[in-house]
């Protein structure tokens, strides 16, 4: 039989993740109040659900630990942001589901798909009937969408992934002179997708998870690179939602890029504390 935990695992508030929150955060409460948004309270409140409690529940099933599952609650706040559907079951089964790979698919014991891309990636496979992921109808001035960059760059820079970012951006606006160049489309029009809030969802919440990105400067610059080489790509060839594939592909190989990029020590990102109960 289980002993209960003795103490409650928490994060501190020396833990970037609180930033990654409150930019998360600040999205979710313009997605609530807008009406041209159209999410509803009751869609968070199944996606949080279903991920806090599967999050939770596995981690004392499988570690007996009783720890707040932070990382559920970020989650929950990207799928609110760009899963759009009109019904509520989605966001609680792809919140499930995105939790789920969390726990389930993993290679040295470290999970290998970032879970919101993951959720997101098989909803569009199975219910495209029902939910879609879509860059419009954010609306906001320029000056809130450069707040909020700002907000997002600092973010990535405490959770030490800043450089991943800047390699997949510096990618993304070579491969659009690329594609211009051999579509013959207007470069403003290419680089459209650069100006919106999914792109900074993208940039600086789903690729810069560190349980799912390398550990060193080398490997995230590589996996920064590839990423935007494998999205410009997609989007070359006309593929819907190119960003998603793309990074659901390169995770595949976050176990390569975990063995040639290995650090001399294990890399702490999160700080967690316990308090005894």
């Amino acid at each position: 039989m289980r002993r209960p935990p003795r103490e409650l695992i928490y994060p501190g508030w020396a833990d970037p993740r609180w930033l990654q929150l409150c930019f998360l955060f600040s999205y979710v409460v313009y997605a609530l109040s807008s009406p041209c948004f159209s999410r509803s309270p009751a869609q968070f409140a199944a996606g949080a659900a279903a991920c806090l409690g599967v999050d939770a529940a596995l981690i004392f099933f499988y570690r007996g630990l009783l720890l707040v599952p932070f990382s559920g609650l970020i989650s929950a706040c990207g799928l609110l942001l760009l899963c759009d559907s009109p019904d509520v079951w989605p966001y609680a089964a792809i919140g499930a589901l995105s939790m789920l790979s969390k726990h389930f698919i993993r290679v040295g014991g470290r999970h290998i798909f970032n879970p919101t891309a993951f959720g997101l990636v098989f909803g569009l496979f199975f219910f495209s009937g029902e939910m879609n992921v879509v860059a419009g109808r954010w609306g906001g001035s320029p000056a809130g969408m450069a707040a909020v960059a700002c907000l997002g760059a600092l973010t990535v820079w405490r959770a030490n992934r800043l450089d991943l970012a800047a390699a997949y951006v510096l990618t993304f606006a070579v491969g659009v002179l690329a594609r211009s160049a051999l579509t013959g489309a207007n470069p403003m029009s290419v680089a459209g997708p650069m100006t919106g809030a999914a792109f900074q969802l993208f940039t600086f919440f789903m690729i810069t998870d560190p349980m799912t990105t390398p550990e060193t400067r080398a490997g995230r610059l590589v996996f920064g690179v590839a990423l935007g080489v494998l999205e410009s790509a997609l989007r070359l060839a006309q593929i819907s939602y190119a960003p998603f594939f793309a990074l659901f592909v390169l995770d595949g190989f976050v176990p390569f890029f975990r063995e040639a990029f290995r650090p001399p020590e294990p890399e702490r990102v999160w700080r967690p504390v316990s308090r005894a109960l």
